[in-house]
């Protein structure tokens, strides 16, 4: 017959981990696995719209690199013979056509990163709250990614107002007539140099009233949560200051 010692204190051995694949898992575990199953899907879609966007900023970029004017004397040559016209418009159109072309790529790549940045938790809470994908489109992606649609829409307004002069070496008019004509007279001291200047300032000018303008509209159409002007808010969180008289605490027998 075994005796033990009551001095001494046996403690209990611990037991070993179930490793066994069929003990069920508690309620915080079910929530991991079904948060990390949500990060996962909501990142491979990011990632599979990221690499469809990468091609479309880089074909964008592609069409950014092309000179203008070499374009536009390429399409002069290849479109003008097929017109019929006496007016303007076998050189009105090729003209057009690379504005046009000059103007895409600033406007869909600033589109496109507004889109992006768009907070994926602010999505969701769009489709939590019953809207369609149509209606998370015009209610919040874009009114969140408009400061940079608008942005972009200005830097492609000011470079077509800047390429706008090559017309005129296609026989058009414009205010690019001032600086054909005046590089074709720069030994007249009256048609020469001054008229390459009169035409770069108003061209100038005509740039920087175009972008006050779309600052302006900016302005009016940001909505104040995305550009952060809250000047209500402002003045209720101005500090105030209150005055407190002294406090007497007596501590005693009740």
């Amino acid at each position: 017959m075994s005796t033990t010692d009551p001095t001494v204190v046996t403690e209990p051995v611990a037991a070993p981990p179930i490793l066994s694949t069929g003990a069920l898992p508690d309620e915080t575990t079910v929530d991991a696995a079904m948060g990390g199953g949500e990060t996962m899907g909501r990142s491979v879609s990011a990632s599979l719209s990221s690499r469809g966007g990468r091609l479309i900023v880089l074909a964008l970029v592609f069409m950014w690199t092309i000179p203008t004017f070499g374009l536009l004397i390429y399409l002069v040559v290849l479109i003008s013979p097929k017109i019929h016209s006496k007016g303007e418009l076998p050189y009105l159109l090729p003209t057009e056509i690379v504005l046009v072309l000059l103007a895409i790529p600033p406007i869909l790549t600033s589109t496109y990163s507004g889109v992006q940045n768009v907070d994926l938790d602010v999505r969701d809470a769009a489709k939590g709250m019953g809207m369609t994908g149509s209606q998370v489109v015009r209610k919040v992606e874009l009114p969140n990614a408009l400061p940079l649609v608008l942005s972009g829409t200005r830097s492609a307004t000011l470079q077509v107002i800047a390429t706008a002069t090559v017309a005129a070496y296609v026989t058009l008019g414009g205010l690019g007539r001032y600086l054909v004509d005046g590089l074709s007279q720069l030994n007249d001291p009256h048609a020469g140099y001054p008229a390459m200047a009169a035409g770069a300032i108003l061209v100038a000018l005509l740039a920087i009233v175009a972008d006050l303008l779309f600052a302006i509209a900016q302005r009016f159409l940001v909505p104040r949560g995305v550009s952060g002007r809250f000047p209500s808010a402002a003045k209720a969180a101005a500090p105030t200051s209150v005055s407190a008289g002294p406090v007497e605490v007596t501590v005693g027998p009740s």
